[in-house]
């Protein structure tokens, strides 16, 4: 099961998320389908290819490496409505840059799941 994750222009932190792809982690079957998931649930979810964090001039200030960011888990805002309002975390050998970087950005994050 794969998810794609697009960020929204955060004019705050001025950081935008292009673009990772996810696989499914770990999750029990009554927070799934998205819509049975309570808000401010905790889904982890593993990185499963890079992405990229850019600023408003497409300047990249971090990457988002699958083999290094080993997991990063979510916090949902929101029921499910199409998508999900999320802050985000990360674990890994660079857990505080990635931190610091989906806390930025993570009020804006739509994670959007596969139903397959």
């Amino acid at each position: 099961m794969t998810s794609k994750a697009a960020m929204e222009n955060n004019t705050d932190a001025g950081l935008t998320l292009v673009e990772v792809k996810m696989k499914h982690g770990i999750v029990t079957p009554d927070q799934w389908p998205p819509e049975n998931i309570e808000p401010h649930s905790q889904v982890h979810l593993e990185v499963e290819s890079s992405g990229f964090i850019t600023d408003d001039d497409g300047i990249v200030h971090y990457t988002i490496d699958g083999p290094k960011v080993t997991r990063f888990g979510v916090w949902f805002d929101s029921p499910y409505a199409g998508g999900i309002q999320c802050k985000a975390w990360c674990e890994g050998p660079e857990e505080d840059k990635y931190t610091k970087a989906w806390t930025q950005v993570g009020q804006h994050m739509t994670a959007t799941m596969d139903p397959k």
